[in-house]
C-alpha cells in the first residue's frame, strides 16, 4: 500500500520533539504556568523538608509566641494548692495529651512531669507542639533515636553533654511550669522503683 493512501503516515513520521514543539507555540501561557507551578511546589515541598529535619545534636526549637497574657496564670498555677502530685508510667501520660475532655495537658522532661495546661494554645490538640503532649520529650529535644516510646528509658546512655543540653533546654522552655510528678517505670520494667504512696513521690520532688 502507497504511504500516500495511509491517513496516518505524516502523524507517525513526526517526531515526539517536534510536537511538542508545536505545543509549546501553540500554548506558551499555558506551558509556562505549569512549570512555574511545578516550581513553586517543589519549593514548597523541599521547604517543609527541611524544616522537618534537623543535625546530629540539635536542639528542638519551639515557638511559645508571646505567653505574657497567661503567664501569671502560669505562675500562680505552680504554687496552686490543688495541684497533684503523683507518679505516671508513659502510658498514663499518654492520657494527657490534650485530647480527653477533663484531663491536664502534661508533659515530661528528663523524666520530670510538667502541667502546661495553660498554654493549651501550643499543647492542646489545634496548637503548634501538640504532638509533643503527653510525652517524655527528651529524645525528640536531642534529636536522638527512640525504638519504643512505652518504655521507660533512665536515659544513663546519654553523655555528659546530651544531659547538659537537656538541662539546658528544660531551664529556658520549661522553667514557668509546675512541675507535678516524675515518670516511673512499670511495675514489669522494675518493681523496686514503684511507688505505692504518692506522698513517696512528693518528698522527692
Amino acid at each position: 500500500m502507497s504511504d500516500r493512501n495511509d491517513p496516518y503516515t505524516d502523524e507517525t513520521k513526526t517526531p515526539w520533539f517536534k510536537k511538542l514543539v508545536d505545543t509549546i507555540i501553540e500554548a506558551p501561557n499555558q506551558l509556562s504556568l505549569l512549570c512555574i507551578s511545578a516550581l513553586v511546589y517543589y519549593k514548597m515541598k523541599l521547604a517543609a523538608s527541611r524544616q522537618n529535619q534537623r543535625p546530629p545534636g540539635e536542639p528542638l526549637t519551639i515557638e511559645e509566641a508571646n505567653l505574657a497574657h497567661i503567664d501569671a496564670e502560669i505562675q500562680a498555677h505552680k504554687f496552686s494548692p490543688s495541684l497533684v502530685f503523683r507518679d505516671y508510667t508513659l502510658r498514663e501520660l499518654l492520657e494527657h495529651n490534650g485530647t480527653k475532655d477533663g484531663k491536664r495537658i502534661l508533659m515530661a522532661v528528663n523524666n520530670k512531669i510538667y502541667d502546661v495546661t495553660y498554654a493549651k494554645h501550643f499543647y492542646g490538640p489545634n496548637g503548634r507542639h501538640h504532638h509533643l503532649a503527653g510525652r517524655e520529650i527528651s529524645r525528640t529535644i536531642l534529636n536522638l533515636p527512640n525504638p519504643d516510646p512505652f518504655k521507660f528509658d533512665d536515659f544513663s546512655s546519654l553523655t555528659e553533654e546530651q544531659q547538659k543540653t537537656l538541662k539546658e533546654w528544660a531551664d529556658e522552655h520549661m522553667g514557668r511550669y509546675a512541675v507535678i510528678g516524675y515518670v516511673h517505670p512499670t511495675f514489669e520494667e522494675d518493681p523496686n522503683a514503684y511507688y505505692e504512696d504518692d506522698a513517696d513521690l512528693i518528698l522527692n520532688i
